[in-house]
């Protein structure tokens, strides 16, 4: 128990021991359980040591710490609206008591669907199959409508107030490619291309 009873500089760095110390403290952990003692010998017990009084001490070497992937900025999104949707559905009790939102899984989350033509039953339990995986909601309420103006395909509305939208229709894909054309358009006159003028 000598390693305990090692000064510690006023840096918090520990003092080296003495070579007749560091025997003595091998010696007296000899009877230590054999975990016990390689607990106590392992680099990593020594946080901070570094080169003290011109002897080299072992530096820890750093262990790597596993990180979750972060969020997609999608999932976030659908994070935080359903907080605000478990928050505002939370009933106030005039005792004053606090009671605890219902579980995701009680909430039924609304899925908007316009589509260009009519969806049949199939269309929209598969689009419903979708959803469920993308937003780990198991009750789904899916509302359809009808929006020939989208020319083909879809756009799915979900979450507060339908704030988050999947564009999947082909009046979306037009628009996103006639936004991109104009910034080119943009870019090239900001240069000045003489080819553009």
């Amino acid at each position: 128990m000598k390693l305990l009873n090692q000064p510690i500089s006023p840096g918090g760095h520990l003092v080296p021991a003495q070579p007749s110390t560091t025997a003595a403290a091998g010696r007296s952990h000899a009877h230590c359980p054999r975990w016990q003692a390689q607990t106590l010998r392992r680099d990593s017990s020594y946080v901070g040591v570094e080169h003290i009084d011109g002897t080299t001490a072992s530096v820890p070497v750093p262990v790597p710490v596993p990180v979750a992937a972060p969020f997609k900025p999608l999932t976030l999104d659908f994070l935080r609206s359903l907080l605000d949707r478990n928050c505002s559905m939370a009933p106030a009790v005039p005792d004053g008591e606090a009671s605890a939102p219902p579980p995701p899984q009680m909430v039924a989350l609304r899925v908007l669907v316009t589509s260009a033509v009519e969806l049949d039953a199939r269309q929209a339990e598969r689009i419903a199959r979708k959803m469920r995986r993308l937003t780990g909601f198991v009750d789904l309420k899916v509302e359809t409508a009808v929006d020939a103006s989208l020319i083909a395909g879809f756009v799915v509305c979900y979450g507060t107030d339908d704030s988050h939208v999947i564009d999947l229709s082909v009046r979306g894909q037009l628009a996103a490619l006639k936004s991109r054309v104009d910034s080119i358009d943009q870019t090239a006159h900001a240069h000045g291309h003489p080819h553009h003028h």
